[in-house]
């Protein structure tokens, strides 16, 4: 050794490798998770929002029963994306949002809206709401 070493041996810096790589594996998980539930959110309120639209829709004229085409409520077609919210970053459609009728209830008594994932994620569920039943529930 020609004098007095400043800096970090090896082993030091595997050390502090090793201990970043444990905390990395605990806490990507939990990211993981806010990242999920941020989406499962932003679907529940996007039904939502257009479950408020169509009984709206509905109340601005008593003749009027509810529609299954979006465009009729202001949206851009028949179905929307939404977006993945904060937690995503790039903003990718995760959710598509249709209207149908309620089983075997007709349209001018009940339409059901259901947010389906873009991409089939285990993660991610499609989710149901008719104006029947304002509850917001796993399909």
């Amino acid at each position: 050794m020609i004098g007095k070493g400043r800096g970090y041996t090896l082993i030091e810096m595997m050390v502090v490798l090793a201990i970043m790589s444990i905390m990395a594996l605990a806490i990507i998980p939990s990211i993981r998770s806010k990242i999920i539930e941020n989406r499962q959110s932003e679907g529940r309120l996007k039904l939502l929002e257009i479950l408020q639209k169509q009984r709206q829709f509905k109340a601005l004229d008593a003749s009027r029963s509810y529609t299954t085409n979006l465009a009729d409520l202001g949206y851009t077609g028949n179905s929307i994306d939404t977006d993945g919210g904060v937690f995503s970053g790039d903003k990718e459609p995760v959710f598509k949002v249709f209207a149908s009728t309620c089983g075997s209830l007709t349209i001018v008594h009940c339409v059901a809206l259901e947010a389906r994932p873009i991409v089939v994620n285990t993660d991610d569920s499609t989710w149901v709401v008719s104006t029947d039943n304002a509850e917001v529930r796993v399909k």
